[in-house]
């Protein structure tokens, strides 16, 4: 079970409220502050690590249900991104996008305002078409999208070079590289590919399924 599921059951069979328990596994002074984590949890939000002993002590539990219940949690989350992925690999278009002097936005508000105007989409089928052909009609449409923006895009600042995508799952070496004339740049050493984030954001949240069978073995070890 997750752990939202393990801390459900267990404040269940010891009779004791949320209220207490965010008080005293995660320390909270304002309720309402802590009911919010708990409620996170519910969506697949992980526990932090150094939570882990303090979670066990006030469920009356050991340890390692603890980390049990949040491996659940990855793989459920796990799963979750992989349908995002399959979905996102459908759906998938050729692309290229700007490369700026700032990696993040500033002030934060106007890159999330003129994020898309990085981006330049095409067709799905474009990239059937020969490498040589889709790099004429990037090349024509990056000197396009250079003049249409003026050199520049809010918050981001002066365009630098250009990267182009063809393909969902391309890793660093797929990506193509391009002057802002639609040249292509042999050497990509040193280069950013990634457009970075021009949008708020959550991170990944609590650690790694590899991090937790680690920290599981540590309990299993100290306890033999």
């Amino acid at each position: 079970m997750t752990t939202y599921e393990l801390i459900e059951k267990r404040l269940e069979e010891l009779n004791m409220k949320r209220s207490e328990f965010v008080m005293n596994a995660w320390g909270y002074k304002n309720i309402n502050k802590g009911m919010r984590k708990y409620l996170e949890m519910k969506e697949g939000t992980l526990i932090d690590i150094k939570d882990i002993k303090n979670i066990a002590r006030v469920l009356q539990i050991s340890e390692e249900e603890v980390v049990e219940s949040m491996i659940e949690n990855e793989r459920e989350n796990e799963m979750k991104r992989q349908k995002i992925r399959n979905e996102e690999r459908k759906k998938f278009v050729p692309h290229f996008y700007s490369m700026h002097e700032r990696t993040i936005p500033s002030p934060i508000f106007i890159g999330c305002i003129f994020n898309l105007k990085r981006y330049v989409y095409y067709y799905q089928g474009f990239e059937k078409r020969p490498l040589k052909e889709q790099l004429v009609s990037v090349k024509f449409d990056i000197i396009e999208h250079y003049r249409f923006c003026e050199g520049e895009v809010g918050g981001f600042g002066k365009i630098i070079y250009y990267v182009y995508r063809n393909d969902y799952d391309a890793g660093a070496k797929d990506l193509i590289t391009l002057t802002i004339k639609g040249e292509v740049i042999e050497n990509k050493e040193g280069l950013r590919l990634e457009p970075g984030h021009g949008v708020l954001s959550l991170k990944k949240n609590g650690p790694s399924l590899d991090s937790l069978f680690e920290i599981k073995k540590q309990i299993i070890d100290r306890r033999n």
